[in-house]
């Protein structure tokens, strides 16, 4: 007979788990007390009748060759012989009796020899006799690395005449045309938990990373007289145009401006879990973990201009400003469940973690824009879209579809001291599905990011005309994000 594990799954499981954990030592308890009893009284028996020269008086061999009911009570991984004077004492003490058996390697008391190594060489639980642990908390700090974001050409120069028009000769491209956001970045993770018996097999946990900001600006000016050339591209889906164009910033001789975007990206993560042990022997562990997930990745472009006419076909002084946002959030909920294992060699453990996340992505991508010109006579005229953010895609726009997020963790850690862990590890962590800002722009036509120009500074399309920019549902694609962890545990 022994303890048994009661799990309920009605919302007070774990009240009910330490009732019924309470009961069944109770009646345990008195059972092997009642043996005992038993086995005194027939020894008591035996002595009172017994041959000449026999003592009457309780010895505690004869209540040792009756039974012996140590086992019954303990859940420890230690044997324990009787308890070697009268008295119940040693049938409910956790303290390991006297080593009348074979004992597993280390004193004389079953326990690891603590010269070789604060870890307890591997034993777990309260088997151990002093490594048990009742809670742990972790802080790590990760050097980040994430999937870069692809961003078409947002911003060029070239030689006036070409006006950085894509495709052009001289035309080379100053933002975008490339991934963002592959550079190294911060972020950390704090770790808890908690064993919910002294044997470490059933325990709660949970983790919350979040990382710094990934930022990638960029700024480029023209001096007075308007040089050096810098331009939006375009392709122009207006029927009249139909061919790659751009929106001249600055111009030598014609404009003079300043053009700046920012792209940021923040990284969010929390699970909490069940921990339950599936398989142990000597120095290894492998446990179930089961439970709620939680991420959040967000993502947004930005992209104005300023422009000042000093020539040309606007009067001088005129005055332009645009402007275009993209900022998408995704946010997971779902279920994860996983494997954590774990091999002891003295000092060192070595952990490792594969678990996976399944549920609900809801996405939300907000698309926005204004422009606005200012005469020379200060006359303001506000208009409802920028230059990539117009009235035929601007709005807010949700969805929801099933994602995946696996992750693995490796980690090697060493026990400075007792209850003091210092580690360096690697973690990787997917997610399936997520939408991203740049891929929210209107790329329908040779990849370029696709306008109608006749809508620019509020205009209106032409019956038949393309509706560009068009929002044609959430674009999205994997992204993945690893790092190498530098950490340490407080074990207590």
């Amino acid at each position: 007979m022994s303890v048994d594990l009661v799990i309920s799954l009605v919302p007070d499981f774990l009240l009910k788990w330490v009732v019924a954990m309470k009961q069944n030592r109770t009646m345990l308890t008195l059972a092997a007390l009642f043996l005992a009893l038993n086995g005194f009284a027939a020894s008591g028996a035996s002595g009172a009748s017994g041959a000449e020269g026999d003592s009457a008086t309780y010895s505690p061999a004869s209540a040792a060759s009756s039974g012996n009911y140590a086992n019954y009570i303990e859940d420890d991984l230690v044997p324990r012989s009787p308890p070697a004077a009268p008295g119940f004492a040693g049938f409910l003490e956790d303290k390991p009796s006297s080593p009348s058996w074979t004992q597993p390697p280390g004193d004389k008391h079953g326990k690891p020899d603590s010269s070789k190594s604060h870890a307890c060489n591997g034993c777990y639980g309260y088997g151990c006799d002093g490594c048990y642990t009742r809670t742990w908390v972790g802080v790590d700090y990760m050097m980040l690395w994430s999937k870069g974001r692809f961003l078409p050409p947002l911003v060029t120069t070239g030689t006036p005449g070409q006006d950085g028009v894509w495709g052009q000769p001289s035309t080379v491209a100053l933002y975008g045309n490339e991934d963002i956001g592959e550079d190294f970045r911060s972020a950390g993770r704090l770790s808890l938990g908690l064993w919910l018996d002294r044997s470490e097999r059933v325990g709660i946990g949970g983790r919350f990373l979040i990382s710094e900001t990934d930022e990638s600006p960029f700024s480029a000016e023209s001096n007075g007289g308007g040089s050096p050339l810098l331009a939006r591209p375009f392709f122009n889906s207006d029927l009249i145009v139909n061919a790659q164009d751009s929106l001249i910033v600055s111009s030598p001789g014609i404009r003079r401006g300043i053009v700046a975007a920012q792209a940021e990206n923040d990284l969010m993560s929390l699970d909490a879990y069940l921990r339950v042990l599936l398989y142990q022997y000597e120095d290894r562990r492998l446990d179930l973990l089961a439970g709620y997930q939680f991420s959040r990745i967000d993502d947004s472009l930005s992209i104005g201009n300023r422009m000042v006419q000093i020539g040309g076909a606007f009067p001088a002084g005129t005055r332009f400003e645009f402007d275009d946002l993209f900022d998408v959030k995704n946010t997971f909920h779902g279920a994860t469940v996983g494997l954590q294992g774990e091999y002891n060699y003295g000092s060192l453990t070595l952990s490792m973690l594969s678990k996976l996340g399944f549920g609900n992505l809801h996405r939300e991508v907000r698309i926005d824009g204004r422009s606005r010109v200012i005469d020379s006579n200060n006359n303001v005229a506000d208009f409802n879209g920028g230059m990539l953010a117009l009235p035929t895609n601007i709005g807010t726009y949700k969805d929801d579809v099933f994602s995946f997020v696996p992750e693995v963790e490796l980690k090697l850690m060493y026990e400075v001291s007792k209850g003091f862990e210092v580690a360096i590890g690697y973690s990787f962590l997917y997610w399936t599905e997520v939408a991203l800002a740049g891929d929210q722009i209107d790329r329908s036509v040779q990849g370029m990011p696709t306008v109608n120009g006749s809508q620019l500074l509020g205009g209106t399309l032409a019956p038949g005309a393309p509706a560009n920019p068009a929002f044609a549902g959430v674009q999205d694609a994997g992204f993945w994000a690893q790092g190498l962890t530098f950490g340490v545990t407080l074990k207590r």
